[in-house]
């Protein structure tokens, strides 16, 4: 009989043993417990651990301790046969038969790195995740000092943060822990965070703003902080290490995201950047037990032969951390002479030693995708949120810096750091994802709302210091405004549904003045919606003038004033042709009177025909059906091709109940166009055109205004959807999905993602995107862009956008009530540049500041900065102390030249990393630097004026 047969023999005849099937997770109650049996003596779980690390120590040395092995079971043999059980000094003989096998037994070695996995507010509220952190850090130390060569690895900067607020009298404790090496800090991110859903410089943020506060408030040094933890995280974008290198992190610890049976791999992105990542072989809460020393060979081979091992243990998501249990063990298991060394450590020091069998590693060139779709839309309020704060945090901070160097405003990183925390915390896996309660989400909204108004304030303060330092004096204002009502009208107005920018009325008479602000990196020429306060003039003489005199193209969009609070306000239209990241000055006046016009009725004598709607503009033309409101043609007039094969819009999908859920939308099973209408009416104008249409669907309404402007390349869609669906008494989940049914086959999708952009085949799942997703048809893509919404699909060649998914839980009514969504259909070229700047352009409508008539430092119009690249794209620019930083992504995977052009004479400049580390110079001549960019990478501009 085989040693191997012997030894399971063995197994079988000692009472209370159990065996294991499959894979058993190790947290909470062992299976003892749980199946109330008493487990073996601790000499015979010794000896019988000890054997099966025997055995397999002898398979890799080719056979060469089998003597030793049989002499060892031979003596364990005769004592179950002489005393039916296994006696303590029989096990103690068996291990001494086994000495010779110590030396080759020391050289494998398990780090066992605890931890306590604390899920912020995943099924609980903000409160209770302070008092799980405190008691889990309070635990930790009590063992610490009991324990005195025990370690805990701690992730998440907030988690320290909270206890800096609430628990301060902790901090010098835990300080002293990190100096003594015993208490890891394995932060590089605010909370552990989604990587698919947060935009570029929210992943660098995360970076950023962890290192400095660990560096500031926990004496933590920066380059230590190298180790992106994030074992619970739902997928790894393409470009993660791109991010992380050039965030200075070099090691990534994950569970979920990568099926293939790799634990120890390199991760190489398409800029050529790789990151060393470990793939939790057993769960990131487990608990300690013999498996762990006995498993080392397993390991080692996907280790490439590292005979170090790493146990990641501790009790998690409501926090917990290292059990009693846990460590005894460890201590226990140290002492075994015929195992691995066991000892405590950090996940930092595991991957130091992993570095030597680096080359050695499997190197993987796919991103770590898709894990649990539903959470591409579930709560999709916290999406909406989510995408409107890091876009007002965005503008804000380079408005600012715009600001800071025209207008001498100081900058206000800080109180932007301050915001940009608030955003991150959300950016937790169960948050952002919506795969969490709804007292979570309540707190969620409430941080994007303090978020939102610093970003507000600060970028409505720059604009307004911007407009005043703008010459307007070419426009006359009227001389007697004595009897003036409108100033200071509008407070409030516009900022709904975290959009907008405060814009108080600063104009009085009857001409107003403007500055109108391009916030997008690309020249535009649109209609921007000014709104106009307590006017007096006569609206049918209303014009506007831009500061050469020349008339601009307008279209009232109210006739007739309306009512907000104790004021009268009318929006107009005007055609506006404005540089990215420029202004301009214009006018609304009333015309010179010529002669005193007679009034006729002009209202409509006959009816027209109700049938279909086109709405066409030098771009596009599309047609809509009379009765249903959908878009049955729509024709980009570049190429005059169709892009429908069938009529577009929303759809009500009905999915698989149990397989549906926050994290998982389910099959599809059956799908019914929202096509029964209430109203479909047709808007004219000159400058925009569209039609409105209201829908029943379910318990539900919709109303849809889809518009046309002069000069635009895309459709914009409108919803206000009023949802009141659930998943709960139903047999399958609703699930509210725009489609496009593609004319040209289409077999690959292009999206963008942190970073870049990434190829996609098509497949029956949505994938993640930050903006648009573009079906690859040719040289000219049909595509979508969302303002909220991050799940996109393609599949039987339809472009799809999923709207709402009507998750039955973990909050079994996430999406009741009213929801804003915009959208845009377009035809573009399948560039990621292109499609990058479009989806941002359309994105950021302009913005209009009423200014007043005044002189001033600055030209009437112009551009503040001028970025070009014909690959890259400008993410940021901020004001610091003593410098201007700006961030710039390569995205077509081409080496391209970059040029940026400021308003003032530049002293030095230069490229670095997020850290500051020197990369290259820059060509610098007066107020311009060029330089190259390579292939997918990023990089931080550093300049000083």
């Amino acid at each position: 009989m085989s040693l191997v047969k012997r030894y399971a023999k063995i197994r079988e005849r000692v009472g209370g043993n159990y065996e294991k099937s499959g894979f058993s997770y190790t947290f909470g109650a062992s299976v003892y417990e749980r199946s109330r049996i008493t487990p073996p003596g601790k000499a015979i779980r010794r000896i019988i651990s000890e054997l099966d690390f025997a055995l397999k120590l002898d398979d890799a040395n080719n056979g060469k301790f089998s003597e030793a092995i049989d002499r060892s079971l031979a003596i364990l043999e005769n004592s179950l046969d002489a005393e039916g059980v296994l006696t303590d000094s029989a096990c103690r003989e068996a291990e001494a038969a086994l000495m010779a096998l110590k030396d080759a037994s020391k050289e494998y070695e398990i780090i066992f790195a605890s931890h306590a996995h604390i899920d912020m507010n995943w099924m609980w509220g903000y409160q209770e995740t302070i008092a799980i952190t405190i008691a889990t850090f309070r635990t930790v130390l009590n063992l610490m000092r009991e324990y005195p060569d025990f370690t805990f690895s701690q992730s998440q900067a907030s988690v320290y943060s909270i206890i800096e607020e609430y628990a301060p009298e902790m901090m010098d404790e835990i300080k002293s822990r990190i100096s003594e090496g015993r208490w890891e800090v394995t932060a590089t991110a605010w909370v552990e965070t989604d990587k698919n859903m947060p935009d570029t410089e929210s992943l660098i943020r995360h970076i950023e703003y962890t290192r400095n506060y660990l560096e500031a408030n926990w004496a933590v040094k920066r380059e230590d902080l190298e180790l992106d933890f994030s074992p619970d995280t739902f997928g790894h974008s393409a470009f993660v290490p791109e991010i992380n290198t050039f965030g200075g992190v070099k090691y990534y610890y994950h569970c979920r995201g990568f099926q293939d049976e790799l634990t120890l791999y390199r991760y190489k992105c398409p800029s050529g950047s790789e990151i060393l990542m470990y793939k939790e072989p057993y769960w990131y809460n487990s608990g300690v037990n013999s498996d762990c020393g006995t498993g080392i060979f397993g390991l080692s081979k996907r280790y490439a032969g590292l005979k170090t091992g790493l146990v990641v243990y501790g009790v998690g998501d409501h926090g917990g951390g290292p059990t009693r249990r846990d460590i005894e063990n460890v201590i226990e298991m140290s002492s075994w002479p015929i195992f691995p060394t066991m000892r405590f450590g950090t996940v930092r020091e595991f991957f130091k030693k992993a570095e030597s069998v680096r080359e050695k590693l499997p190197v993987i060139e796919h991103e770590l995708n898709a894990i649990f779709a539903g959470c591409y839309t579930t709560q999709s309020r916290i999406k909406r949120a989510n995408r409107k704060t890091e876009q007002m945090l965005l503008d804000s901070e380079r408005f600012s810096a715009f600001a800071s160097m025209l207008a001498q405003c100081p900058p206000q990183d800080k109180r932007l750091e301050k915001a940009w925390r608030n955003v991150l915390f959300t950016h937790f896996h169960d948050i952002l994802t919506g795969s969490c309660v709804q007292e979570s989400r309540e707190h969620a909204m409430g941080l994007f709302a303090s978020s939102i108004a610093h970003g507000e304030s600060i970028l409505a303060r720059s604009l307004s210091e911007l407009s005043k330092r703008t010459d307007t004096s070419m426009f006359v204002c009227d001389g007697d405004i004595a009897n003036t009502q409108s100033e200071g009208a509008g407070a409030g107005f516009g900022l709904s549904d975290h959009t907008g920018v405060p814009n108080p009325e600063r104009n009085a008479g009857k001409t107003r003045v403007y500055t109108v602000f391009n916030t997008s990196n690309s020249d535009k020429s649109e209609p921007v919606v000014l709104t106009v306060w307590d006017y007096t003039g006569d609206l049918s003489r209303l014009e506007a003038v831009d500061s050469k005199g020349k008339n601009l193209d307008i279209q009232l969009l109210d006739n007739e004033p309306v009512k907000y609070w104790d004021h009268l306000y009318v929006r107009v239209l005007v055609m506006c042709g404005v540089k990215a990241n420029g202004y301009i000055s214009i006018a609304l006046r009333e015309k010179e009177l010529t002669d005193y016009p007679t009034y006729y009725l002009e209202s409509e004598r006959t009816e027209t025909p109700k049938g279909d709607i086109t709405l066409e503009n030098e771009y596009i033309k599309a047609v809509f059906d009379g009765r249903s409101g959908r878009l049955c043609s729509f024709i980009d007039k570049e190429t005059g091709k169709e892009q429908l094969s069938s009529p577009a819009g929303l759809n009500v999908v009905y999915t698989e109940k149990t397989t549906s859920d926050a994290w998982r939308i389910g099959r599809y099973l059956k799908v019914d166009p929202v096509d029964d209408s209430l109203t479909v009416t047709p808007i004219s104008g000159s400058l925009i055109s569209g039609v409105e249409s209201e829908h029943k669907m379910l318990n539900s309404t919709v109303k849809t205004t889809v518009t046309l402007a002069k000069g635009a390349k895309a459709l914009k869609y409108a919803f206000s959807v009023d949802w009141h669906e659930s998943a709960i008494n139903s047999d399958r989940n609703p699930v509210l999905i725009f489609s496009l049914p593609l004319k040209d086959n289409a077999n690959k999708v292009l999206m963008d993602i942190p970073a870049g952009a990434v190829e996609r085949e098509a497949r029956a799942m949505d994938l993640p995107a930050l903006s648009y997703a573009a079906a690859m048809t040719g040289e000219r893509c049909p595509y979508i862009v969302t303002d909220c919404k991050y799940g996109y699909r393609l599949d039987r060649n339809e472009l799809i956008s999923t709207l709402i998914n009507t998750s039955g839980g973990p909050d079994p009514y996430p999406e009741r009530g009213i929801h804003a969504i915009t959208l845009f259909v377009g035809v573009e070229k399948p560039c990621p540049k292109k499609l990058g700047e479009a989806a941002s352009s359309l994105l950021k409508p302009m913005t209009g500041i009423p200014t007043g008539s005044h002189t001033g430092e600055l030209a009437s119009d112009g551009c503040f900065i001028e970025f070009s690249s014909p690959t890259a794209l400008l993410k940021s620019i901020a004001a610091r102390e003593d410098s201007y930083v700006a961030r710039i992504n390569e995205v077509c995977g081409i080496e391209s030249k970059v040029t940026l052009k400021l308003p003032f004479e530049i002293r030095s400049a230069y490229l670095t990393d997020l850290e500051g580390t020197y990369k290259d110079d820059v060509d610098i001549d007066k107020d311009k630097i060029s330089f190259s960019i390579g292939a997918h990478k990023l990089l931080e501009l550093v300049i000083r004026g």
